[in-house]
Parts: C-alpha cells; sequence; structure tokens
C-alpha cells in the first residue's frame, strides 16, 4: 500500500499540499486505491493533473481528476 507520506512527498514536489487523505476501508482500514490532496492554492490542482496524470507510481498508473469538492483525486489502477 501507497503511505500518505510517499504522496505528501509526490505532490510536494508540484506546490505546497495543505493535507491528504488516503480513503480507506471501514472494516479492513487497508487503502482503497485513492486520496483526495488539497493544495495551498487551487490552481496547483490543475499543475498536477498536467505533469502527474497516468505516471507510474509504485507500479500502477496515476490517474488524476478534480473531485467536486475542488480537491484533485488521485486514484491508482489496480493492475495486480
Amino acid at each position: 500500500d501507497v503511505q500518505e507520506t510517499e504522496l505528501m512527498e509526490l505532490f510536494s514536489s508540484i506546490g505546497e499540499v495543505v493535507a491528504i487523505r488516503a480513503v480507506k476501508d471501514r472494516d479492513t482500514k487497508s487503502v482503497k486505491g485513492y486520496a483526495f490532496v488539497d493544495f495551498v492554492d487551487p490552481g496547483v490542482a490543475q499543475a498536477a493533473i498536467t505533469r502527474l496524470n497516468g505516471i507510474d507510481f509504485k507500479g500502477r498508473p496515476l490517474n488524476l481528476q478534480k473531485a467536486d469538492s475542488g480537491l484533485l483525486k488521485a486514484s491508482a489502477a489496480n493492475t495486480r
């Protein structure tokens, strides 16, 4: 599983991050494969999408999109 600290390192390379919340299964507490990223500057989310969408991260391609809340939604396709 990807740790929030690893995501923080990746997304901090694009801009200042306020918070990252990896979504976990309520029962198993395992990461579901997606997270929400909140940047200090909301415009940085588009830069993250442009620069990081589709890259390989920990063996899985990243899928980045703006969430309805305005946060960046990052997910990794399960290719295993």
